[in-house]
């Protein structure tokens, strides 16, 4: 869209889909919360982000980077994936709690927040972090 010389979301995604296309279609955006939701994993657990889960779904996407506002402030997300580890760096805003997964790669790995060995609970295929208070971390998982 963005290509096409489009500064909102179209109602299809190229013009040689739609020749004859609007250029301020919401329905054409509604994939995007799948970003958010599914590859960033950032929801709500509670009503208006009291408590917030970031679940990312990265597969083999290499890195990604969200910023996403909520009623109590704006959650980044961002992460960097390769076959020996995952790196995620979240920030949750003031008067937010969260509980964080990160992708387990195989049965073993190391967890760490902020560079120290942590204890996290095996969940599915994911590592679960719960409780979290706001601000900043970086989570690590080496294989």
């Amino acid at each position: 869209m963005i290509r096409t010389g489009s500064t909102i979301t179209t109602k299809a995604w190229d013009t040689r889909f739609k020749s004859n296309q609007d250029w301020n279609h919401a329905w054409g955006a509604a994939p995007a919360n799948l970003i958010v939701r599914k590859l960033m994993g950032v929801e709500t657990l509670t009503p208006a982000f009291e408590q917030i889960q970031i679940k990312p779904q990265p597969d083999t996407l290499r890195q990604a980077a969200l910023n996403y506002t909520t009623l109590r402030g704006v959650v980044k997300v961002s992460f960097e994936n390769t076959p020996e580890r995952f790196r995620l760096s979240t920030t949750l805003p003031a008067n937010t709690t969260g509980t964080v997964y990160l992708p387990r790669k195989n049965a073993k790995g190391t967890v760490y927040q902020d560079g120290k060995i942590i204890k996290a609970s095996v969940d599915g295929f994911f590592w679960k972090i719960e409780s979290l208070g706001s601000g900043s971390c970086v989570w690590e998982v080496r294989n």
